[in-house]
């Protein structure tokens, strides 16, 4: 806004809303100091590549303990912060599991996440990129087993906590779960 504009009254009688005279006050422009705005479709992305372990835990349980049944696991995903608190990201997984029986199954995970940046509230503004961010995720998505063939509907959870090294550099530690039908394995 530039210059200076006057409060009017719309009836005709120069009563407001509850029949009270009204102030033709001149209203100025006003800085909102601690808005944050998002330039756009082109900030705030962010791509992760990531290796891990995986651990089918499953009914049946077959033999064997957690050790047995874990696996090299590979996480790459790609997303966007909406604003300092929530952003969205497409994720794959992949690699191999053990079923119950501790056989080595080939599998994939696509699902769609929204995250939320828990630090975002012990911040003091937001003019710098903070050094530690603790982020909850949720999604859903679909989860392939090669071996059976199956293809079910999966929901992700998880917790991400990450250090920030340089301006467009972090290392991350995550802890993730996979919910899906049991059927999933085939046995």
């Amino acid at each position: 806004l530039t210059g200076d504009m006057v409060a009017q009254s719309v009836n005709s009688d120069e009563k407001g809303f509850l029949g009270k005279e009204q102030d033709m006050t001149p209203l100025s422009p006003t800085f909102l100091d601690g808005v944050y705005e998002n330039s756009g479709w082109g900030d705030n992305w962010f791509l992760g590549i990531q290796g891990g372990m995986s651990a089918f835990l499953g009914k049946p349980v077959g033999h064997g303990d957690f050790f047995d049944r874990t696996q090299p696991l590979f996480n790459a995903y790609l997303g966007k912060w909406f604003t300092p608190y929530w952003a969205g990201r497409l994720s794959f997984q992949g690699f191999k599991l053990k079923d119950m029986t501790t056989e080595a199954r080939t599998f994939q995970n696509v699902h769609a996440d929204i995250m939320y940046n828990i630090s975002s509230h012990f911040r003091n503004g937001f003019d710098e990129l903070p050094k530690w961010d603790f982020i909850p995720y949720a999604g859903c998505g679909i989860i392939r087993n090669t071996f059976s063939g199956r293809k079910p509907f999966a929901i992700s959870y998880g917790f991400i906590g990450r250090y920030r090294l340089a301006p467009h550099l972090h290392i991350s530690g995550e802890i993730g779960g996979t919910t899906t039908w049991q059927s999933f394995d085939g046995i």
